[in-house]
């Protein structure tokens, strides 16, 4: 496991709202219990002129993707947490029902202005990756699924320890429209000793459209993580994460002023990949010397340029961009019973421009992601094709098949789910996350994308 890099304290206070940005540890009261906690914090809330409703923190994983129309191009490599809570008085639920959500509960919701959504608990233990992400979902019945806050993090949250260790902390998360309700709930939290732990991501009221009506929007929270660094503990995590959710919103409706979209982090350090070109001219020519005999087609992979508010504003689908990533995809195609799909590129984390790659497999259409392949894995995986090349350990290939015997570094995709039918088209997609200068996606210009050979043997 490749360790897990941190930006400066100086960089986390410049991409978020926080209550303090020093690298003292942030030291939990004696004693402290997250039930009773929220238990003072509800109470205060109400006196406060505030009405305050239960929610759920639950777990998306790959398997929960069988059967939905889509499945937004999920991470294969990163479970998801969602908050669910019931709905509040008067709320238009709209035609469909959002993943994991019933009648009596729901992981998307129309809010007020005057409305917050409070997460209250531990961050998972040591990983890749972790963030959460406030979305609209839908607007006028139409999924456009697009970010409008920059990601909270494990280079940016603030939690009880040091921000050079965010795992296994706790944290508090409030994710509002409302400039007052912030600062009451972060007021609240303070008289308890926890003011310092405090994020606010604030829901712009120039993108966000509030309210209760069919006329708002459905927004949703969204927390990943990748790649925990002891599996079994990443386990017990996700069968009982612990956290509280909160839905507070003003007992009597009120005209709230707002804060307008302050724009995603600043890409860019100014260290580039063009080094490692030629190394990866050479690697491509390597694989097509080692399927020598077979038909070798050249499939392009795009950079998927997603912005959330921009997918917002023009009602197309964004499926869940994440500000902190860049994305490449495979033109879709037919995976047969004898092609391949070789995917080879730079090594993002081993040339510093990010903090984990990974490639995954999809369904096209459903984007079911049905398979991964993260850097940890491919590592060695150039240098078997290029011995002796003094660049090969920043680079990686690996391959996609229906079957794998004797063909090394590779992932075999089946028929049935999670796989992908013979019949039905998949693409291949890279996500290079959160460069570690910028705590957020690497820029780029600054990046080279990956490539693909379609391998087709006699």
């Amino acid at each position: 496991m490749r360790p897990v890099p941190f930006a400066s304290p100086l960089a986390a206070c410049l991409l978020l709202s926080l209550a303090g940005c020093d690298e003292r540890t942030r030291e939990l009261p004696a004693g402290y219990d997250r039930d009773a906690a929220v238990t003072t914090l509800t109470t205060r809330l109400e006196a406060g002129g505030y009405e305050v409703d239960d929610g759920e923190f639950v777990i998306f994983r790959i398997e929960d993707c069988e059967g939905l129309p889509s499945c937004y191009g999920n991470n294969p490599s990163s479970p998801y947490g969602l908050f669910r809570f019931p709905p509040a008085p008067g709320e238009d639920l709209g035609a469909t029902t959002p993943p994991l959500s019933d009648a009596s509960a729901r992981t998307s919701y129309r809010l007020r202005a005057d409305e917050a959504l409070v997460f209250l608990g531990r961050t998972p233990p040591r990983a890749r990756y972790f963030s959460f992400v406030p979305y609209v979902a839908d607007r006028d019945g139409v999924s456009v699924f697009g970010s409008v806050a920059v990601p909270a993090n494990h280079l940016t949250l603030e939690t009880s320890g040091p921000a050079s260790d965010p795992f296994d902390r706790e944290t508090a998360v409030v994710v509002t429209g409302d400039p007052t309700l912030a600062e009451d709930v972060r007021a609240a939290l303070a008289r308890q000793g926890l003011g310092s732990i405090v994020n606010v991501q604030s829901l712009p009221s120039d993108v966000v459209r509030f309210g209760h009506d069919a006329a708002a929007d459905r927004l949703t929270m969204l927390f990943r993580v990748a790649l925990f660094e002891d599996a079994a503990a990443g386990a017990a995590y996700l069968a009982n994460p612990g956290a509280r959710i909160l839905r507070v919103r003003a007992a009597t409706p009120r005209t709230v002023a707002g804060t307008p979209f302050g724009g995603y982090a600043p890409q860019g350090t100014g260290t580039t990949e063009e080094a490692y070109r030629d190394a990866l001219d050479r690697l491509g020519a390597a694989i097509d010397a080692a399927n020598a005999g077979a038909t070798i087609t050249p499939s392009a992979m795009v950079l998927l340029r997603l912005t959330g508010t921009t997918c917002i504003a023009n009602l197309t689908e964004c499926n869940g961009d994440n500000p902190d990533t860049l994305y490449w995809g495979m033109l879709p195609r037919l995976l047969g019973p004898k092609d391949r799909i070789v995917v080879y590129g730079i090594d993002h984390g081993a040339v510093g421009k990010a903090t984990y790659t990974n490639v995954s497999a999809y369904d096209y259409g459903t984007l079911a992601g049905v398979a991964a392949v993260h850097d940890d894995v491919w590592v060695g995986s150039a240098e078997a094709l290029l011995p002796g090349d003094a660049q090969a350990s920043a680079l990686f290939a690996w391959t996609f098949a229906r079957d794998c015997t004797g063909v090394p570094r590779c992932t075999a995709i089946g028929e049935t789910f999670p796989g992908v039918a013979l019949d039905d088209t998949m693409t291949v997609v890279l996500r290079a996350y959160l460069e570690p200068g910028t705590a957020t996606a690497p820029y780029d210009d600054e990046v080279i994308g990956p490539r693909v050979r379609i391998v087709t043997v006699p």
